[in-house]
């Protein structure tokens, strides 16, 4: 249906970039899954120029319609699990604005994560400004993925020459998954090589490189200071992290984005332990610490 001819009921006031997940509504809190539209009106100065929109992604699809003409969507939007398909493919817009007021329409669906809602904010200026704000933000990331591709092919040259240093084969994995992880967040460039990965398949990719980086961390600590890092705990996490890869592979995103929350906390103990095992390794003035 077109917007302009049944437009949705004024329920209130939402505060974007935000999930809607938990937020009240009256005196009811909104699940995860389920389905909104946002809109809001712009006041332009007179003689307004050409205008560029950009949107990273919502979770987890969405339609932008601009004085009732759609200019950007990602997947598909729908009332229910059938109707819908999720995509995070981030995208650019332009639009010639007539007036000195610009109806903005939002339409956002999730049934697929554990939370939904527009968690990106819309950003909107000259394409002059928009491109130049995309490029600087792609080719910052594409700098640090270049760094660290370089430093993980050199541990790994390292680890071939002096095999029984592991440290260097730790690290080399550890800079791999940043990595990888940095393909598939924030501008998603992994999308750019491979356009037809799957949007579960891409959120698998995300999760499973923030979860094999944890132990490795911690592996990577150990073999450094052997004395202060307790190997039990390593192989502990090590176990811990199999158990979660396992749940990310055989799962649906509905159910394993349940567990990052969980993950982020195990993290933080990490964390913390690893913390005091690099005070007590510079108490000991350990070599390196």
């Amino acid at each position: 249906q077109t917007l302009t001819e049944n437009p949705p009921r004024d329920d209130g006031l939402f505060n974007i970039p935000a999930y809607w997940t938990g937020h009240s509504l009256g005196k009811k809190s909104i699940p995860g899954h389920g389905y909104a539209t946002f809109s809001l009106q712009v006041k332009l100065p007179k003689h307004s120029p050409k205008l560029a929109f950009r949107i990273l992604e919502q979770q987890s699809a969405y339609a932008f319609y601009v004085q009732g003409q759609l200019i950007l969507s990602n997947g598909k939007v729908g009332i229910n699990p059938d109707s819908m398909k999720p995509d995070s493919q981030p995208l650019i817009a332009t639009f010639q604005p007539t007036g000195d007021t610009l109806d903005l329409i939002l339409q956002v669906s999730n049934f697929n994560h554990r939370n939904g809602g527009p968690w990106t904010a819309i950003q909107m200026g000259t394409p002059d400004n928009i491109r130049e704000l995309r490029n600087f933000n792609l080719y910052g990331e594409l700098f640090v993925i270049g760094s660290l591709f370089i430093m993980s092919l050199y541990h790994f040259g390292l680890f071939v020459l002096r095999s029984k240093d592991r440290s260097s084969i730790y690290f080399a994995f550890i800079c791999f998954l940043i990595v990888i992880r940095s393909l598939s967040t924030n501008e998603r460039f992994l999308l750019e090589l491979i356009p037809s990965l799957p949007w579960e398949h891409l959120i698998r990719i995300e999760y499973l490189s923030f979860y094999l980086i944890v132990p490795l961390i911690l592996h990577f600590i150990h073999s450094l200071f052997p004395e202060e890092v307790s190997k039990k705990l390593s192989q502990f996490s090590a176990a811990v992290c199999a158990a979660f890869v396992i749940f990310v592979l055989v799962t649906s995103t509905n159910l394993f984005s349940y567990s990052m929350p969980i993950y982020q906390l195990l993290t933080l103990l990490v964390g913390f332990y690893l913390t005091y095992v690099l005070f007590l390794a510079t108490r000991r003035k350990q070599t390196g610490a």
